[in-house]
């Protein structure tokens, strides 16, 4: 099994031995749950606010447990929703009989080898879907070969200047990688196999969207938390949600570090007509 493979294999089997935690997340009482919601209510503004036709054909990659593609669907796009993960799927499937909404069609694939025709969709949804993917480069020019050219890429990643990893050493982006490697040196321990979500900065981002052939438009971090210390929580859940209102209000009014410091950085970006490119 190549290195590839082998990488995307494990991926998909988190999430399908996770597929029930990421079904409740959404529904959580906790900072965690209250992002997520907040990450689903921005984007669907967002595509709201693009004024696409009735009908208009919508891809999402990465659908998890279905919430982007029944929101959408419910809104009268036609809904293509791709999703490696079996049990993901099934689940999906189940949410969206329940919700009415019978005609999305599901396809078990992969975003980094997408079996769609160039220029199939007007929109691309990638919500959660780029920290865990073993190609981002690839998966993006894929996603960009089947956008229309004007046509629109949403999508989120975590980010990479989070203001709650800096506080604890077992997340901080500068501490965290030499005291894992020093621990395995100590121990003889042979690194972990198990995937983690990559984070990203605003210009990595920029330059996987570059991959698609498509210009950022905007561009917002947001969520502050939860604060933990060497992985263990912080503080209480009650105090958390205060924190992350009162830093988020900061977020929104432009204050310096807020603005640049949320958990979860979103982008919406516009596939170039051919023969565009941002200079």
């Amino acid at each position: 099994m190549s290195v590839v493979v082998e990488a995307q294999t494990r991926v998909t089997r988190l999430f399908d031995d996770l597929a029930g935690f990421w079904t409740e997340i959404y529904s959580a009482p906790g900072v965690a749950g209250g992002i997520y919601r907040r990450r689903l209510e921005r984007a669907l503004a967002w595509v709201e606010s693009l004024d696409l036709s009735p009908g208009a054909p919508v891809l999402v990659v990465g659908a998890g447990a279905g919430f982007e593609a029944i929101a959408l669907a419910s809104r009268g796009y036609a809904v293509t929703a791709v999703e490696p993960a079996a049990a993901m799927i099934a689940i999906a499937r189940t949410r969206a009989e329940a919700a009415g909404c019978n005609g999305i069609r599901w396809v078990r694939g992969d975003v980094h080898a997408l079996g769609f025709e160039p220029a199939s969709f007007d929109l691309v949804v990638a919500l959660g879907v780029i920290p865990w993917l073993h190609s981002p480069n690839l998966a993006m020019t894929e996603m960009g070969r089947v956008m229309r050219p004007g046509g629109w890429w949403l999508g989120s990643v975590d980010n990479s200047h989070r203001l709650d990893a800096f506080f604890d050493p077992a997340r901080n982006p500068v501490i965290a990688p030499r005291a894992r490697a020093v621990r395995n040196a100590l121990l003889r321990k042979r690194p972990s196999f198990e995937p983690k979500a990559a984070q990203h900065s605003s210009n990595a981002l920029r330059r996987l969207l570059d991959c698609a052939g498509a210009d950022r438009i905007a561009e917002v971090t947001f969520g502050f938390g939860p604060f933990t210390f060497a992985g263990r929580p912080l503080i209480g859940d009650k105090a958390g949600k205060a924190i992350d209102a009162a830093l988020s209000r900061l977020a929104e009014r432009g204050t310096l570090i807020a603005r640049s410091s949320g958990a979860q950085r979103l982008a919406l970006a516009r596939k170039r007509e051919v023969g565009v490119r941002d200079i």
